[in-house]
């Protein structure tokens, strides 16, 4: 009867991760650079355990990381990473990687993304532009009023 009653609730934890996985796809349909989590379960065997019936099957999710729906924005400070590939933002001391697109440029001239998070270069520095006048080409060169000023870091 244990057993019955471990697979059940292995079963209804499964079944609740799934759940979620798909309630955070759904709301994330629309967010730029989302990326899906699918489900995967494994038969994990148990430590030091030979017998039959000594594994259980375990539920996670990993991130897909295939290559999304590209559109243009008509924003120029807006860029999208076809392939692999993250853009580095800074958020205070801490830094993170994106495969949002989405940028805006601030009255500071910092390029930002709708959280607030700096876009870095790929010196290391908060990229910031002096003007409206720029274009970003498909290597990651930032061009402002026809000169190249910076690239985009990206990994």
């Amino acid at each position: 009867m244990t057993g019955l009653i471990e697979s059940a609730t292995a079963i209804l934890s499964a079944s609740e991760k799934r759940v979620e996985a798909a309630s955070r796809n759904v709301a994330n349909a629309s967010t730029a650079g989302f990326k899906k989590q699918v489900g995967v379960f494994q038969i994990v065997e148990e430590a030091g355990a030979r017998a039959e019936g000594a594994s259980r099957t375990a539920f996670s999710t990993v991130t897909d990381f295939a290559q999304g729906r590209l559109g243009e924005t008509g924003k120029a400070p807006d860029l999208a990473i076809h392939g692999k590939g993250l853009v580095k933002l800074r958020s205070g001391s801490a830094f993170l990687y994106s495969r949002g697109g989405s940028f805006s440029i601030g009255a500071d001239g910092a390029v930002t993304d709708p959280p607030g998070r700096i876009l870095q270069d790929a010196n290391g520095a908060d990229l910031v532009l002096e003007s409206d006048a720029v274009a970003i080409t498909g290597d990651g060169t930032v061009i402002q009023d026809g000169v190249p000023i910076a690239a985009i870091n990206c990994f």
